[in-house]
């Protein structure tokens, strides 16, 4: 019996309209109330997942920035956050020949405003963004083509990051946070507190920040899912229409 559901957020649990499918609220809601703990773990803003939160009460914990913050619903606390120390952040804005963005809590600052963010705000000098802005930093997203991924490897590797590759649509990216931070140690931080082992989770993702969550839980990939997780998942999801999240729990939780 599984005591927990930890989904990813964009490419698994919204769907291409960016809503929530109406029939999977209802299973949402089903299995929570059947005291099953209902977590969304992604690499967005927080502020995002609270707005569509405030119009429809989903989740009982937010984990935001791919484990960089962690929001208890219930008590309306702050339960773990580790931001970007400065010193790391001016070390990382010397990549400026590349497209930046820094992911606050409630905001995203960027440096080229054609890529899509959420409440994104351009940044005119990166020295004077890092002086004023600098102690509120969660992740930072770096935007490159394939000829100068190995650049970008081969300086981050000497910083004491942990990063993700990504990809939406041609657009190909690297999300960096702090060292040892990813969705699945968030989630044994929650685990911790509500007694429940890694056995009675099962857990919903897609794309690669999602690897150590579905490799070290009972992890389901959806079918619009990145082929290295597939590889690693119990399961692969058939429903593309809702992105799966209904097709799992109306699966696993009778």
């Amino acid at each position: 019996m599984y005591k927990m559901i930890v989904s990813d957020f964009y490419d698994t649990l919204i769907n291409k309209e960016e809503s929530i499918d109406i029939n999977t609220m209802l299973e949402i809601d089903r299995v929570r109330n059947n005291n099953v703990l209902f977590v969304v773990a992604t690499s967005k803003l927080f502020r995002t997942i609270m707005d569509y939160n405030s119009s429809y009460v989903f989740c009982d914990y937010v984990i935001s920035y791919n484990g960089s913050y962690i929001y208890d619903l219930d008590k309306e606390k702050v339960l773990y956050q580790r931001k970007l120390p400065v010193s790391l952040l001016k070390k990382l804005i010397k990549l400026k020949q590349f497209d930046l963005a820094f992911l606050s809590l409630n905001e995203t600052y960027y440096t080229n405003k054609d890529y899509k963010y959420d409440y994104g705000y351009q940044i005119n000098d990166l020295n004077e963004f890092i002086e004023y802005n600098g102690k509120d930093i969660y992740e930072v997203i770096v935007h490159y083509k394939k000829k100068d991924l190995d650049e970008i490897i081969k300086y981050i590797k000497n910083l004491d990051v942990n990063y993700f590759f990504r990809k939406d649509g041609k657009d190909t990216y690297i999300e960096i946070v702090y060292n040892n931070i990813d969705k699945f140690e968030a989630v044994k931080k929650i685990v911790d507190k509500c007694d429940i082992s890694n056995k009675e989770i099962l857990s919903i993702g897609a794309s690669s920040n999602d690897y150590e969550l579905i490799k070290n839980t009972f992890g389901i990939c959806v079918a619009n899912g990145e082929k290295e997780i597939k590889k690693i998942s119990k399961s692969v999801t058939s429903n593309k229409d809702t992105l799966g999240v209904k097709e799992v729990i109306s699966k696993y939780f009778e």
